[in-house]
Order: C-alpha cells, then structure tokens, then sequence
C-alpha cells in the first residue's frame, strides 16, 4: 500500500492561495500536483462532477438545471471537419472476434 503524499499543501511557501500572485500560486502547486499525483487528478474529475451538477451553476450558464436526460441539452453545431485527422487516424482498439 502506498503513503499518503506529505501535508505540503501545509507550508506556507507552497499552498496555493488567492492571497498570493498568480505566479507564486503556480509554483506552489506544481510539487503538491506532482507528489499528490493520480489520487489528486481523481479528486479534480469528482469535484468538477459536482460542480457542473449544481443547480446555480447550470442557472448561472444559461442552463434548464435537470438530468441531461432523457430530454437532453442542445448543443450548437460547429466545424465537424475538425474531427477528419481523428477519423483519418488507425482504430486504437483490437477488434472483438
């Protein structure tokens, strides 16, 4: 089992705070953003999450605040050619047989 990362977010020099200037919060989180590592990223995909789920939030970007099914959100349509160089590359997967 691995240890948990270090309390760097603890020391003063290095927590990222609206206190301090952008470049000095940046370089505060680039070693908690690399010792905290994958359980970090984890915790940023289940924050996001929630925070698109609230209702102020989905009010506040002109959205209806509901399940986005089954009826669904629209979506505006843009330049589909810029997915061709994705549909031009080699299937990444192994076909079932």
């Amino acid at each position: 089992m691995r240890a948990p990362p270090s309390p760097i977010w603890r020391s003063s020099s290095a927590a990222p705070s609206s206190k301090q200037p952008p470049d000095r919060r940046r370089d505060g989180s680039v070693p908690f953003k690399q010792e905290a590592g994958a359980p970090l990223g984890a915790l940023n995909r289940v924050v996001l999450l929630c925070y698109y789920r609230d209702d102020r939030v989905m009010r506040s970007l002109g959205q209806e605040p509901r399940s986005p099914f089954s009826k669904g959100h629209v979506v505006e349509q843009g330049d589909w050619s810029l997915l061709d160089p994705v549909r031009k590359r080699a299937p990444m997967w192994r076909r079932a047989t």
